[in-house]
């Protein structure tokens, strides 16, 4: 479980494509999905790019005016030719798959007596909305916030509340161990 000090959470990691990434953040996640790409939905190699390029700035509002500036098509073009001469992609993209999954480990939620209904609301913006009217954050701290630490608060919320129950790693092992020994008793 990644249960990390905050100054943990807004340390720039290992590059990748040549660029060091910052964890994501609300903010992040909202100027991708400006651009059309679900940062957790990354399919193809100019996507990962993209993503890339924006997470590459520790501001969301940084990467979201660079983006509208004059060279950015050609920084982009001039990216993608010198990403595909230099990496490989599949490495590339191993290692942004394994940074994505670092950034948003959270605990399993399990939601008690409550319907198991999915949202039509995009993910991004239930958590900026709780972020905002349950933690009381205002709009900029809200976007700046990264987005596993959105979602711990989120399930903290509601773990305090008695709406869901956290299962951490340690639980399911307990679990398992619970499981093998009434195997091993027969009880089962």
């Amino acid at each position: 479980m990644v249960w990390r000090r905050t100054n943990d959470l807004t340390r720039a990691g290992e590059p990748i494509a040549g660029l060091c990434l910052y964890p994501p953040t609300i903010g992040h996640c909202l100027v991708l999905a400006d651009v059309g790409i679900d940062l957790f939905a990354v399919e193809s190699v100019p996507d990962m790019l993209m993503a890339c390029f924006v997470l590459a700035h520790a501001d969301h509002a940084e990467a979201e005016r660079d983006l509208c500036r004059w060279w950015t098509a050609g920084f982009l073009r001039l990216f993608s030719w010198l990403f595909v001469r230099r990496f490989n992609a599949a490495d590339e993209a191993e290692k942004f798959a394994a940074y994505l999954k670092e950034n948003n480990e959270t605990p399993d939620v399990i939601i008690k007596n409550g319907s198991r209904r999915g949202s039509g609301t995009p993910w991004v913006w239930r958590l900026y909305a709780a972020a905002v009217a349950e933690c009381g954050l205002s709009r900029a701290e809200a976007m700046a916030l990264p987005i596993q630490e959105a979602q711990l608060l989120t399930a903290a919320l509601g773990e305090m509340r008695g709406n869901v129950e956290l299962w951490t790693d340690r639980d399911e092992a307990f679990w398992r161990a619970c499981e093998e020994a009434d195997k091993a008793k027969g009880l089962t």
